[in-house]
């Protein structure tokens, strides 16, 4: 039997939002994955999805995505990804973000055996990936990066923008950085 091929394989965590805006609180899904996702099925690619969340969260994020359902990978973790946003301006450009609870991370052996032209890391929080995924996955295809998933840590639940510490480590591994 052969491998499932994809033009993109989209790796990353579905983010339940707590987004507070005019002094009113409105729950959502949100996260790199997601949009990405709908972006590269949108333009007409074949696209796989690799998620991780809590088991009860797994209806409700399986329906998420515009990819059809065989295609979508979710993984079980003990937590999900919530990220708290509350808008300090009305037009939404000014913001402070915090961590909720992040979902465990993903491995190497998370991802699925499938051909993929493209892995797409579309990581949310430091610690999103195991630190080997981006020169294994490069093994398989080309590999695209979110680079926010590499800045921004959970610091005591404060969503604070750090370097990348082992950029020039895995930097030439990339071959799409979205910044």
């Amino acid at each position: 039997m052969s491998k499932k091929k994809y033009d993109t394989l989209v790796i990353g965590h579905v983010s339940l939002d707590e987004e507070i805006y005019e002094g009113k609180t409105s729950n959502s899904y949100g996260g790199a994955v997601l949009y990405s996702g709908y972006s590269a099925v949108a333009g007409g690619n074949k696209v796989g999805i690799v998620t991780k969340a809590k088991k009860e969260d797994e209806e409700d994020i399986s329906h998420l995505f515009n990819a059809p359902a065989e295609d979508v990978y979710y993984k079980i973790s003990k937590d999900r990804t919530s990220i708290r946003n509350e808008y300090l301006t009305a037009d939404r450009e000014q913001r402070i973000s915090s961590i909720i609870s992040v979902a465990d991370s993903f491995s190497v052996e998370d991802i699925p055996q499938v051909d993929s032209s493209i892995y797409h890391l579309a990581g949310l929080i430091v610690g999103d990936y195991n630190d080997d995924m981006i020169e294994r996955l490069s093994q398989r295809g080309k590999v695209a990066v979110d680079v926010q998933g590499y800045l921004r840590r959970n610091i005591d639940g404060e969503m604070i923008y750090h370097d990348w510490e082992q950029k020039e480590k895995y930097l030439p591994y990339i071959d799409f950085l979205k910044t």
